[in-house]
């Protein structure tokens, strides 16, 4: 009896021993999280689709050959309103500044545009015998931002809001055709504009450096306008149309960070 009672007391004083041993070991802290780190310069590219707002159709007529007397109470000018369309690709380059989840940055790009559409409508002067045909085109040809940018970083992900401005190419065509008078007349335009850009989208980190995203922006490259004078050689006679340019843009993004 003596000798099992020795024994359960060196049973337990080892297991005691353990115990003490284990509770001075020091435990292992949490893994936490590794926060991504936006700073840094970054270059891109993107491709996407752009739909433009309604163009006006604003007419001034110099009619000093009297080409279109008595032309209202035959049909008028019915010239239809486009909405030019396309895929768009570019890039860009920038540079973010993190301060705690904000982030602070600029922006510029560059985008090849191929946003165009044409309209054409045959308006039933003299009673629908001699049709005047009456057409005219917008285009954006290529265009560019320069932005600040502000966004709230979770992590990875970053959600922003952008602004600034706004430059690009704009061109378009107008023409008329009419018959019971002998005038045709035909004009085109091609300026470069500046004017303004709002947008917002989000970047999404895969690695630390490379990112994609998604980006939409709303342009305004102002007003421009076209004049067709008459081909036929009449000295003065012409119709102007002042069109306003503006398009939503949606576009893919991938970016490297250095």
């Amino acid at each position: 009896m003596r000798k099992l009672v020795i024994l359960a007391m060196a049973v337990a004083g080892l297991g005691f021993s353990n115990f003490a041993n284990a509770a001075d070991m020091p435990t292992k802290a949490p893994v936490m999280a590794i926060q991504y780190n936006w700073t840094g310069f970054y270059v891109g590219g993107n491709v996407g689709y752009g739909w433009g707002g309604t163009t006006g159709n604003d007419l001034t007529v110099n009619d000093p050959a009297a080409l279109f007397i008595g032309y209202a109470a035959l049909g008028g000018f019915q010239y239809p309103s486009v909405s030019p369309k396309g895929v768009l690709g570019g890039g860009q380059i920038g540079y973010n500044f993190q301060t705690g989840s904000v982030v602070w940055g600029g922006i510029a790009d560059f985008q090849f545009s191929d946003m165009t559409q044409s309209n054409t409508v045959a308006v039933p002067g003299l009673g629908g015998f001699f049709p005047e045909n009456q057409s005219h085109s917008a285009k954006i040809e290529w265009f560019g931002t320069v932005r600040g940018r502000i966004g709230y970083a979770f992590n990875n992900f970053l959600p922003y809001i952008s602004g600034g401005l706004a430059y690009g190419k704009v061109s378009s065509t107008l023409n008329l055709f009419v018959p019971f008078s002998g005038a045709a007349l035909a004009g085109q335009s091609g300026t470069t504009r500046a004017g303004w850009t709002l947008g917002a989208g989000f970047d999404y980190a895969l690695t630390n450096n490379w990112s994609v995203g998604i980006d939409y922006l709303y342009l305004d490259l102002g007003h421009d306008t076209v004049t067709a004078t008459n081909v036929l050689g009449l000295v003065g006679d012409s119709i102007s149309m002042n069109q306003h340019f503006t398009a939503n843009v949606l576009r893919a993004v991938v970016n490297y960070k250095f």
